[in-house]
């Protein structure tokens, strides 16, 4: 399929949206913030209301794409009416909204990619121009999680033969907490502060040699060498916020632990609004 230049370009369960459209557009909520969940309470025998941390609700994006007659190989039909109902029929099963979450991909004016996992809520197709020979299918995606999320993460790791270790990684994307630390023993006590934020996780126990502790701050679990010990994690702050957040910028780690001759490999997935 031949598509336009400057067109959006979206894949959804890695099917390229494209293949049957000559162009895809935003139309809305792929750019904006979106809407804070919750209220502020009214203050008691008084005017207004009591101001609180509200956090974000869901996304919602609505995509516009334009059907053309040809296949997805650029093939034109013999009917441009035919064809461009056949592509409309497998755009749609593409986007069946009992499948469930897949992952939306779209790609930025830089030529890097943003993704979230995204479920169908609605489509609706009407016809053009050419007596139905161009056609325009809007499709709703609903993103429970708000954020946009880099496709590739940044990394470091750290070697922790001493006690503390100070190392740094830069965070491109929006205030996160999507961030996990894999630790390989031996080392007894791990902890990691970041001193940007004021935030740190530990584990107050011994990870032995060659094992893996792995500590997902985004999902709120940690396993050693595949066993559960999430119950085990240690973190502050403690109340109203996730295990973990990276700041934009440079964020200063700190690694501390006992008897430490392993090391530390920290993923962070950038986020965007």
């Amino acid at each position: 399929m031949t598509t336009l230049p400057w067109e959006d370009r979206y894949t959804f369960g890695g099917f390229d949206l494209s293949s049957y459209a000559v162009m895809t557009m935003n139309v809305d909520g792929a750019d904006v913030v979106p809407p804070a969940r919750g209220v502020t309470p009214p203050r008691t025998g008084m005017s207004g209301n009591v101001p609180q941390r509200l956090l974000m609700d869901q996304r919602s994006v609505r995509i516009g794409l334009f059907l053309t007659p040809d296949s997805a190989a650029g093939v034109a039909p013999g009917d441009n009416r035919v064809g461009a109902y056949s592509n409309l029929d497998a755009l749609k099963r593409i986007l069946d909204p009992t499948v469930g979450q897949q992952l939306l991909t779209r790609m930025m004016p830089d030529g890097t990619t943003r993704q979230g996992m995204a479920q169908v809520r609605s489509t609706s197709a009407f016809a053009g121009v050419a007596g139905g020979e161009l056609m325009m299918l809007t499709v709703d995606f609903e993103l429970a999680d708000p954020y946009w999320y880099a496709s590739i993460p940044v990394s470091l790791n750290t070697t922790l033969n001493t006690s503390p270790v100070n190392a740094n990684i830069t965070n491109p994307g929006y205030p996160g907490h999507r961030t996990t630390f894999d630790f390989t023993g031996p080392i007894t006590a791990p902890v990691v502060t970041n001193t940007t934020t004021g935030a740190f996780i530990s584990f107050p126990f011994a990870v032995p040699s060659a094992q893996h502790l792995i500590i997902d701050a985004y999902t709120f679990t940690a396993t050693l060498n595949g066993v559960d010990r999430s119950g085990d994690i240690l973190h502050a702050p403690t109340v109203g916020v996730p295990w973990w957040r990276m700041n934009t910028g440079v964020n200063a780690l700190t690694f501390t632990g006992t008897s430490p001759t392993g090391s530390c490999l920290t993923v962070h997935t950038p986020a965007y609004l």
